[in-house]
């Protein structure tokens, strides 16, 4: 009888120690920046972590979050492993852990967005290493704040990049960003707004000799497009958007000499230099 129990009780120590889920760090690259993700570790604690197992260079202090969750973007090239939550007068608790990073969950690479033909296109490449399960989503973002799930992609496994391919008619009231899943839930990475690249075959800007009025046209024109108009030496004179296909700037006002507009979607630019009679 009591041999019974003591084997239940092992039974019972096994099942509790494989609910706890273990502390976990692991390692994916997005458009050649390397990040961690830190997992099922205790909530809001401060980590020091180092660059190398014998001290080396402090990474940065890592916070993990209430979910017992951290990212952080680092350089992989020189920190093959690292110390995560080194002991030291300030962070007594410290384990001193050795932390190897042998391979990448998954890559990513080449993500892009074009506007053709009133379509938009968003292609990315991807090599999953096998035993994660990855998701690629990609996330339309309405002026209202409505966000919705537009597509989601199965990541496929194995050591060659695979190439991801997604079509709709535009909106131009939609922006869009392609997120990374794992196992349905986990947020890997997400990018920042996708807005439609701005090909100089698209604008005209004329006469670049003018006096009063300065005309801009865009064969396409899905969403607003920024501009900034400066003086040849970057000072600023004026700002603002264009929202039609065809524009007219009234620059009347500004004196003579030689001025540069410069126009695009966040941080992509076209710009033209003009000279004001």
């Amino acid at each position: 009888m009591k041999k019974s129990i003591i084997i239940i009780a092992v039974l019972l120590s096994c099942i509790s120690t494989k609910i706890v889920a273990q502390e976990n760090v692991v390692f994916f690259q997005v458009e050649k920046e390397n990040y961690l993700q830190f997992e099922n570790f205790v909530p809001n604690t401060l980590f020091e972590c180092y660059s190398t197992v014998s001290g080396g260079k402090l990474m940065r202090n890592i916070l993990i979050n209430s979910a017992g969750e951290a990212l952080h973007k680092f350089d992989f090239e020189h920190t093959p492993s690292f110390v995560l939550n080194r002991k030291s007068p300030v962070n007594t608790m410290g384990t001193n852990r050795v932390q190897q990073l042998d391979y990448k969950e998954f890559v990513a690479k080449n993500i892009s967005m074009k506007v053709i033909g009133q379509q938009v296109q968003i292609n990315w490449e991807a090599q999953v290493a096998s035993g994660n399960i990855i998701e690629f989503q990609v996330v339309k973002e309405y002026k209202d704040g409505i966000t919705k799930i537009a597509k989601t992609y199965g990541g496929h496994i194995g050591s060659d990049f695979s190439k991801y391919d997604f079509s709709e008619p535009h909106n131009q009231n939609v922006s869009y960003r392609l997120q990374i899943m794992k196992e349905g839930k986990k947020l890997r990475y997400s990018t920042s707004k996708l807005m439609p690249s701005l090909p100089p075959n698209n604008i005209k800007v004329y006469p670049t000799i003018c006096s009063d009025k300065l005309f801009v046209d865009f064969e396409i024109l899905n969403i607003a497009c920024d501009y900034t108009l400066t003086d040849i030496m970057g000072k600023f004179v004026q700002k603002g958007q264009f929202f039609d296909k065809s524009n007219t700037l009234d620059i009347h006002n500004l004196a003579s000499g030689n001025y540069i507009i410069i126009m695009g979607y966040g941080k992509e630019r076209y710009s033209v230099k003009i000279a004001k009679k």
